[in-house]
């Protein structure tokens, strides 16, 4: 059932640098039973020096190679413009935008100065989120320009419908498809 989404997943996946394999997974029992899994067939994604990652998605090529290239990007998205935020917290379904798997979540935190006084705090951010890169249902971004981030917060921001912080640093959690 799933041989046509794997091997449009591997095309996929080559173009992004990303070897696919299969194995039986006879041959591998103690790997299954290490990653606590029963149901096959099961999609693991493995990084030189760090755990195996399983993939708990469906299994379509948009949402397995979504998940790869998240694994491949960095931990949190630098988001350098209004359009950039509201295209993260809630991507096209279609043409240029991100799969991302149904219920998803982006959390984005805003900074308006993170080199300056509020150092510490996205240093804790960064840290804090970076176990989430192996989960394919949430993404995380940071806004770090003080122009972007005033774009999201006072009466300009209520306006146009975008209200979503009341100071720096802040943390705003949105569910896909779901804007305050």
């Amino acid at each position: 059932m799933h041989e046509q989404a794997y091997a449009a997943a591997a095309k996929r996946l080559k173009l992004l640098g990303v070897p696919f394999a299969r194995a039986n997974a006879d041959n591998f029992r103690s790997e299954l039973k290490a990653l606590n899994s029963h149901d096959l067939p099961l999609l693991v994604a493995y990084r030189k020096g760090k755990r195996p990652v399983p993939y708990q998605w469906m299994h379509t090529p948009e949402l397995i190679a979504s998940f790869a290239s998240k694994l491949l990007a960095p931990a949190v998205a630098p988001l350098l413009s209004v359009a950039a935020v509201l295209a993260f917290v809630d991507p096209p379904l279609e043409g240029g935008g991100d799969r991302r798997p149904p219920g998803s979540s982006a959390v984005v935190g805003f900074f308006s100065d993170p080199h300056g006084m509020e150092e510490d705090e996205y240093a804790e951010f960064a840290e804090a989120v970076a176990p989430l890169q192996e989960r394919g249902d949430v993404f995380v971004g940071a806004v770090s320009d003080p122009l972007v981030v005033a774009a999201f917060k006072g009466a300009k921001a209520a306006k146009a419908g975008r209200e979503w912080v009341d100071r720096s640093p802040a943390v705003v959690v949105q569910r896909l498809g779901r804007r305050k």
